[in-house]
């Protein structure tokens, strides 16, 4: 009786090639500026303790599937700051027109009443500095600080719905881009999806040729 020659293409151990992992072959990813860089990794081992992939080139397929989410969530991030930053310029316009507005309002109806009249004295520049706050508060990612202003704006008689709609469509070019970038990048992660899950289907199959060919032959 023989052995079968055994292929030194087929097993898929890293410690065979002095790794702890075959993650350990996939480069460093450096989150750009921007990127909330400290979450990366954290992002990358949680979904690689769902994907759990087993050999070499599972590992490089899932780094690229994780890389995709990732570019995906960026995307998001700098659409959604696009219109924010669109909002907090409109916000600021706005509501410092209101601000205006409700002094002249207040002083024009304090005029019918002599006797009782204070006249406050109205200041253009803190009416601009206040109203540069409150767009400040519109770039928030605090729930509790976004709802706060929407409350304010709604005092200011400001149409929220009539204001997200001005502000989309100011920056409805880049909005238009990021969208591009995020459908392309999800029609790429149905596909490389469908590469691993054909590549951990077809695990089992590997494994069963290692141990075919460590089987002895009769003769």
């Amino acid at each position: 009786m023989k052995k079968r020659p055994k292929s030194d293409l087929t097993p898929s151990d890293p410690t065979r090639f002095g790794l702890a992992s075959f993650l350990d072959l996939q480069p460093v990813r450096v989150p750009l500026l921007g990127q909330a860089a400290a979450s990366f990794e954290k992002f990358r081992q949680e979904l690689l303790r769902d994907l759990q992939p087993s050999n070499a080139y599972q590992c490089a397929v899932a780094d690229n599937l994780i890389a995709n989410e990732w570019d995906q969530l960026q995307h998001r991030r700098k659409r959604d700051r696009v219109v924010a930053e669109a909002m907090a310029s409109k916000i600021a316009q706005l509501a410092h027109s209101a601000m205006c507005d409700a002094a002249n309002e207040a002083s024009e109806s304090a005029e019918h009443d002599h006797d009782d009249w204070e006249e406050t004295p109205f200041s253009a520049d803190q009416a601009h500095h206040d109203a540069r706050a409150l767009a400040k508060r519109a770039r928030s990612c605090d729930p509790d600080e976004i709802l706060a202003l929407e409350g304010e704006l709604e005092a200011l008689g400001v149409d929220l719905v009539a204001l997200a709609a001005t502000a989309e469509g100011e920056a409805s070019r880049l909005v238009g881009f990021y969208n591009q970038q995020i459908h392309q990048l999800e029609k790429r992660r149905r596909e490389l999806k469908a590469d691993f899950d054909a590549l951990q289907k077809a695990a089992p199959v590997n494994l069963a040729s290692e141990m075919i060919e460590d089987a002895e032959i009769v003769e």
